[in-house]
């Protein structure tokens, strides 16, 4: 039975390689959570439809978690589009950011492009490549490599982020399950918490490893050792101050790029 008044909204915005599978699931564990993962692109690929626009897949969430008390999705709604999401449901909804350590998420995006055409990397790439200049084009041999720009592009956009509400690090997420406590404090505005024994039923579960190893290495080992000397050039010339000064407040450590 739907409760006897409409449940709470939220979006969890990550461009990806944060774990957001794993915090979908970790946030279905609670039974009065339904979490979906980015269903509005899945529904335009079945369907063959363009994408609902966010205030409709927004609306959709609303009726379909109408059981629940807090009810939202990961990725499904762009960063740009949550000022109008906000501005159409008001306190009853709300945003956080996903994000990660930089170069931990740089080598992961990075390692993902070798599972996927570039061309078939979705629309935010190709947007992003229409608006790269003639000469920026050239200065790269392939296609690739101007993934590794859109990459750099997309952990700069951490200056936007920070507008959109709380910043959380999956490093603290998948370590701490004080911090899952709080997200779903914040966005169930204190109305929810998880109990120990519905943590300790997903907490554990695995996170999606885009690497081959699965041995946990620190952000300084990774960009001394994994790094080619090109993703360490564009990496160290390429992340801003603006950016690194939020990651650093958020405790990453970039002592090794100096």
């Amino acid at each position: 039975m739907a409760h006897d008044r409409p449940p709470r909204l939220f979006s969890i915005i990550s461009w990806g390689c944060a774990a957001t599978y794993w915090l979908t699931k970790v946030l279905n564990a609670h039974p009065e959570v339904l979490c979906l993962h980015n269903l509005r692109k899945q529904l335009s690929r079945v369907t063959g439809n363009a994408p609902l626009d966010e205030i409709s897949y927004m609306k959709l969430i609303h009726h379909q978690g109408a059981p629940f008390r807090l009810s939202g999705d990961c990725h499904g709604i762009p960063l740009v589009s949550v000022r109008k999401v906000t501005e159409h449901f008001g306190d009853r909804f709300r945003a956080v950011v996903v994000t990660r350590h930089p170069v931990s998420r740089f080598l992961s995006a990075a390692v993902m492009l070798k599972k996927q055409t570039v061309e078939n990397y979705g629309d935010v790439f190709q947007t992003f490549l229409k608006q790269l200049d003639k000469k920026t084009i050239k200065s790269f041999k392939k296609n690739d490599e101007l993934y590794l720009v859109y990459i750099m592009q997309m952990i700069n956009r951490v200056t936007q982020e920070k507008e959109v509400g709380n910043i959380y690090p999956m490093e603290k997420l998948t370590k701490d399950m004080s911090e899952l406590q709080n997200i779903l404090s914040y966005l169930s505005d204190g109305e929810l918490s998880f109990t120990e024994e519905m943590l300790e039923s997903t907490f554990d579960s695995p996170v999606n490893v885009h690497r081959k190893t699965k041995k946990k290495k620190d952000p300084e080992f990774i960009f001394n050792n994994d790094f080619s000397s090109l993703q360490k050039e564009l990496f160290s010339s390429l992340i801003s101050p603006q950016a690194r000064v939020i990651y650093e407040d958020l405790g990453y450590d970039f002592s090794f790029l100096n």
